[in-house]
């Protein structure tokens, strides 16, 4: 038996998704651009917009950001958390900086 507790906030909408399996968690987080600009700074040549290769260029300063503001926990036991792929996505919305990131229970203590 295990118990999920998940808090996110709304300012300009993000998304949690978890999947846990045998192996672990794996997880991604969908965060509008407009928060990872005024988290990291997204516009490197402060004109106005963002491009690809300025998020691309921003993606270890985005991995330690998600790494900073998330936590996953078992009991009181904090998970660890491995950040994975980053990718771009886009909806109804806007547009979100997706990192996917994973919890692997074999570094994990067991409870």
């Amino acid at each position: 038996w295990m118990a999920w507790n998940a808090c996110a906030h709304q300012p300009g909408l993000s998304y949690l998704s978890l999947q846990a399996g045998p192996g672990g968690i794996q997880g991604r987080l969908d965060v509008s651009l407009r928060d990872v600009e005024y988290a990291v700074g997204l516009d490197v040549d402060n004109n106005g917009s963002v491009t690809y290769e300025e998020l691309l260029g921003r993606q270890p300063a985005i991995g330690d950001y998600v790494l900073k503001n998330l936590a996953l926990q078992a009991g009181d036991t904090a998970l660890p958390i491995t950040i994975g792929e980053h990718k771009v996505a886009s909806d109804q919305d806007g547009i979100y900086a997706v990192v996917e990131f994973s919890v692997n229970w074999e570094s994990t203590p067991r409870m």
